[in-house]
Order: C-alpha cells, then sequence, then structure tokens
C-alpha cells in the first residue's frame, strides 16, 4: 500500500526515510543510509516494535543528526492502537512535556495497515542503554523512571485539556485501546503468544505458581477496574 512504512529495520531505505523525516522537516531529503543495528521481535530486546540503529546521510537537513533510531511496527502484531496513540504523543505532545523523553524528528502512521516510522534521538550517544532481562537493574533507575512516570501523568490527571485539544489521547477505559485490551479473544492470544515466544515470561509465570488462565484472568480483572 502507498501509505504503509516498512516493518523491518532492514527494509528502511532512502525513500522511505525521506518521507519519515519530511513529516517535520519539509526540506529534507536522504540520500544515504548505514545500518548499524536492526532489533526485532523474537531476538529478546524488542517487545512491541522493532528498532534500527542508522547513520542517515541527507540534504537540507544540517540542524539534524546523523545517527537516529527509527522504531517501526511488528507485522505480526494487530496493535494499530498502541502504535497511533505513541505516534500521536511524539507528533503532538512531545513538545511541551517536562520529562526524559528522546527528542523526535519525524512521525508516519498508516491506519490502514497498522504501520507506524518513529524517528527518535540515539539515546546511547547520551550514554543511555535499553533494559536487559539478564542484567540488573539498580534501585535509583526504578525512582527515576516512576518519578518520571508521576510527573507526566502528574501534569495532566483529570485536566481539562483531556476533553478538549487532547482528546485524541486514548484511554484505557473506552476506545480502541480499551478494545485491545478487553477483547474476549485477542487479549488471550496476545498474552498467549508472549508465553509461548518469550522465555523469560514464562519463566517468570512458573516463578510464582501462576499458569497462563491464572495470567488472562487477571488481566481481565485490572482491564474491569
Amino acid at each position: 500500500m502507498a501509505g504503509s512504512f516498512p516493518t523491518s529495520g532492514a527494509e528502511l531505505d532512502a525513500e522511505a526515510l525521506t518521507r519519515l523525516l519530511r513529516s517535520q522537516h519539509p526540506g529534507v531529503t536522504v540520500t544515504g543510509v548505514e545500518v548499524e543495528s536492526v532489533h526485532e521481535f523474537g531476538e529478546g530486546d524488542v517487545s512491541t516494535a522493532g528498532r534500527a540503529t542508522l547513520v542517515i546521510h541527507h540534504d537540507g537537513g544540517a540542524h539534524l543528526p546523523k545517527r537516529m533510531v527509527v522504531k517501526v511496527a511488528r507485522p505480526d502484531l494487530p496493535a494499530t492502537a498502541l502504535y497511533e496513540n505513541e505516534v500521536a504523543v511524539y507528533e503532538h505532545l512531545r513538545g511541551e512535556l517536562d520529562i526524559e523523553t528522546p527528542r523526535c524528528f519525524g512521525t508516519v502512521f498508516d491506519p490502514a495497515t497498522g504501520t507506524f516510522g518513529l524517528a527518535l534521538e540515539d539515546l546511547g550517544v547520551r550514554g543511555a542503554r535499553f533494559g536487559d532481562v539478564e542484567l540488573e537493574v539498580p534501585l535509583d533507575s526504578i525512582r527515576s523512571v516512576l518519578a518520571q512516570a508521576a510527573r507526566l501523568h502528574g501534569t495532566y490527571w483529570e485536566g481539562a485539556r483531556l476533553h478538549d485539544d487532547l482528546s485524541w489521547l486514548q484511554a484505557h477505559t473506552s476506545g480502541d485501546l480499551h478494545l485491545l485490551f478487553s477483547h474476549p479473544d485477542l487479549a488471550p492470544a496476545l498474552i498467549r503468544e508472549q508465553v509461548a515466544t518469550v522465555q523469560f515470561k514464562a519463566e517468570i509465570l512458573s516463578s510464582v505458581g501462576q499458569e497462563l488462565a491464572d495470567l488472562v484472568a487477571q488481566t481481565r480483572v485490572v482491564q474491569s477496574h
């Protein structure tokens, strides 16, 4: 489809990246791409989206960095509502957020296919690292994450803007995002797929004496609440 976006980091060519960056920087043309790394589902370090670290050569974008991380959709995951919400936050809300989040240089979302692209700052340049289930997480890092989340939610909690200029934000209580997590067939299928294909998730479930049916039931309780 003309509106779709690649779902693999290896497929991110100059044409796709030009379209992505022009969403926010109309004068940019990508002239070359170097793929440094690609992370996709099944490799143990991504979940609902893949990502690629790229060196992007471009004309007309002297103010833009060359190193970027580009996020793309998982082709086998019907998480359109999640993707649409994430892209919209970076497109419309990122500029006013007073929290630690990567700068965004381009956004694309295609509702017909559920594909998307996000061109983001490579946080590795600032020494950040992606989480890994095999690495210990320092307590100060957990405190920092919780503080960022509290600042984000505290800023908008029950605010009038949620019914005005921010009414596009999807919630877990109604709309497509609610349907994704409350659907009687879709949510259990997603849970089964995660437990079946991600070893550490199956091990966590076993370590606390729970079974798949318990997790599905508890997810429904949380969603109902």
